[in-house]
């Protein structure tokens, strides 16, 4: 049968033109029933999905997200909020929120919620922000808890240990995480310190009281430990108790806690600290290398002497977008940048030494100073300037014995020199530090006491200078 014909008799219904292919009203009949049982099978598979996923929330009875609070601003930083879990109930209709203790800008927040965070502070707060959220999505489930006060119980009895050598294990590796590796060997460095004095195995964090940390600074004073050593060790360790008290589910607070003004206290080395004096300086400055490569190590030099004794890390990591209006940038330290500390920006303005220094040294890429490729990672940056930082100091070393200077001189001598010359010409205490992106003055004078007598000397004579 070709083209179209019509049934004989067959009903009215079915009297209609039949394309090619249906021979009688049973063939027709038969088609019809495929096509509801197609509509059928897709109506009900639709439901069973719809009870899967209903089925799926049912065991996650509580929704949870990051909320940044600009209701509050963090006091003594500007437009910094507090970050919250906001946890939602779909049984009772209601939230609560969770605080975090992270704080953060609305930008920072932003990229720190995304799929990609943009730069070190932002991974940092993202990664913390993961692990909390692990830890908490272990409970959201029906058979957990049911209501919010459940959850937040739940949350808040979860054991965590106690032991001093795991609380340095998790930080570790916390280190790692963020790459900074620097810190994480700083804190393996302390750890067996304090593995070298006691059972670290057994060690726990209400042990660490006043009277232990006394008996190991001895412990460490006997055993020819320097006092800027001793500090280094107990910073971590004092990192580790912090932390400790972050975690609600370790059964150690503020009150058990060591340090403070009226407890214990890390003592600041008073040791002499290297730096030049106005006439080495002054010779040093004059001098007119006769080779490239010294060159280099005096300009660099400088460029950390005259720029508020920047340290390496931090001179290497300029960019040119950085500067503004082309007379001045702002730095955060990269020591600071992922503490908890507030980050006090350092203005540097270019004044004609420091733009005489640049015309021979910028870089052609994003970094101002001529080292740093574009494409460097954070860890291609770590090494490359390791290599940079020892090669000047031989350079400079070189530049002591034809000029005289003290055969010890490096790069940090750039910076205690800043300090020192900044003093001896009649600088307060605060306005060094501020320049040095100290956290307070209590740092500045640490550096202040290993100054030499005669800068002491002519502070203390200005005073009588009305």
């Amino acid at each position: 049968m070709t083209g179209s014909q019509e049934v004989e008799g067959s009903n009215p219904f079915f009297s209609t033109t039949l394309k090619e292919g249906f021979t009688d009203k049973k063939s027709y009949r038969s088609y019809f029933c495929n096509f509801f049982f197609v509509i059928i099978f897709d109506f009900i598979w639709s439901i069973v999905v719809v009870w899967l996923i209903l089925s799926m929330k049912s065991l996650s009875p509580f929704d949870l997200t990051w909320l940044l609070d600009k209701k509050q601003e963090i006091k003594d930083k500007p437009k910094h909020y507090m970050i919250y879990l906001r946890v939602y109930s779909r049984l009772e209709k209601k939230y609560s929120q969770l605080t975090t203790r992270v704080v953060a800008s609305q930008e920072l927040f932003d990229s720190a919620t995304s799929k990609k965070p943009k730069g070190e502070r932002a991974l940092e707060v993202s990664l913390i922000l993961e692990k909390i959220m692990d830890n908490v999505k272990q409970y959201n489930s029906s058979s957990q808890a049911k209501t919010l006060e459940q959850f937040k119980s739940l949350i808040k009895s979860k054991k965590g240990s106690v032991k001093v050598l795991d609380g340095y294990d998790n930080l570790i590796k916390w280190y790692v995480e963020l790459k900074r590796f620097g810190s994480a060997e700083s804190c393996t460095y302390s750890k067996k310190k304090i593995a070298q004095f006691t059972d670290i195995e057994k060690l726990t964090y209400h042990d660490i009281t006043v009277k232990w940390l006394q008996r190991f600074e001895a412990y460490c004073t006997e055993n020819d430990i320097s006092v800027s050593t001793i500090g280094f060790y107990l910073r971590q360790l004092r990192k580790v108790l912090n932390e400790a008290i972050k975690n609600v589910g370790i059964n150690y607070t503020k009150d058990d806690y060591p340090f403070g003004s009226d407890k214990f206290t890390i003592k600041i080395s008073s040791g002499r600290y290297a730096a030049l004096d106005d006439d080495q300086l002054k010779r040093f400055y004059d001098w007119t290398p006769t080779k490239e490569n010294l060159g280099l190590a005096k300009d660099f030099f400088f460029f950390s002497y005259l720029a508020n004794g920047l340290n390496p890390a931090d001179v290497l990591n300029i960019k040119h977008s950085d500067i503004i209006d082309g007379q001045k940038f702002n730095v955060i330290r990269e020591k600071t940048k992922n503490s908890n500390k507030i980050e006090k920006p350092i203005t540097i303005h270019l004044n004609a030494p420091l733009m005489g220094i640049l015309k021979r040294r910028v870089g052609k890429g994003k970094y101002l100073w001529d080292y740093y490729n574009d494409t460097d990672t954070w860890d291609d940056k770590k090494r490359r300037r390791g290599y940079y930082v020892k090669r000047i100091n031989v350079l400079l070393k070189e530049i002591a014995v034809i000029l005289d200077l003290p055969e010890k001189i490096s790069t940090t001598w750039a910076r205690h020199s800043m300090a020192t010359s900044s003093i001896r010409k009649g600088s307060s205490m605060e306005a060094v530090s501020e320049a040095m992106g100290h956290s307070s003055t209590r740092v500045t004078k640490g550096y202040f006491a290993g100054f030499e007598d005669s800068v002491q000397k002519e502070h203390q004579q200005r005073l009588t200078e009305f």
